[in-house]
């Protein structure tokens, strides 16, 4: 017979002058596929880079020698993945952008000043690497202010309920786990300028 579609087939045969019969099964492959994805790595940490394929039971190797799904790095750059079977080969590449990871604040911010940088308080550097992020900001008599949760998100000198923060100062609290599960917490003062 002739097959078009990917599966498993079962055939029987049966001869009754001899009286013999016999079955076997043809499973057809697709040809695989993977996928590996970009992925920042912050300096002197390790991660896990895995790929992921439709044929589970395909052979997985990596340009630098090693075998499997997955891969230890500690350094940036293109990490290149194959998957074969029987079927074909199939390639995909991962970029890992090693960064310095370390959370910097600024002490100083002006909200509405027209042409400044530092319209928000935020993360100088933000950093993909960060998992889980929040930064709160309290005033001088601890109520909390304003908080985010997004690496990339920042202040922009408002209360929670919409109105402008007077001028002065304020401090904060940011608390941040990457991939890797290293947990970084940061307390410190910032001055608000208007």
């Amino acid at each position: 017979i002739n097959v078009t579609e990917f599966g498993t087939y079962t055939f029987a045969y049966s001869e009754t002058v001899c009286n013999d019969n016999d079955n076997f099964t043809v499973t057809f492959l697709d040809a695989p596929t993977v996928n590996v994805d970009d992925i920042e790595l912050c300096e002197g940490q390790t991660l896990e880079l895995l790929a992921s394929s439709n044929d589970p039971n395909a052979l997985f190797s990596w340009t630098n020698g090693k075998l499997g799904k997955s891969i230890i790095v500690d350094t940036g750059g293109y990490f290149k993945v194959f998957v074969t079977n029987i079927c074909g080969v199939d390639s995909d590449s991962a970029f890992v952008d090693l960064r310095r990871c370390v959370i910097d604040m600024p002490n100083i911010f002006t909200p509405n000043a027209g042409g400044t940088e530092n319209q928000l308080f935020k993360v100088l550097v933000p950093s993909k690497a960060y998992e889980q992020f929040s930064c709160q900001i309290f005033n001088r008599w601890g109520n909390l202010m304003y908080e985010y949760n997004d690496v990339f998100g920042g202040w922009d000198g408002r209360a929670t309920n919409g109105d402008e923060c007077s001028p002065g100062t304020y401090f904060y609290k940011v608390t941040a786990t990457s991939f890797t599960n290293e947990t970084v917490n940061i307390e410190g003062i910032i001055q608000l300028i208007r």
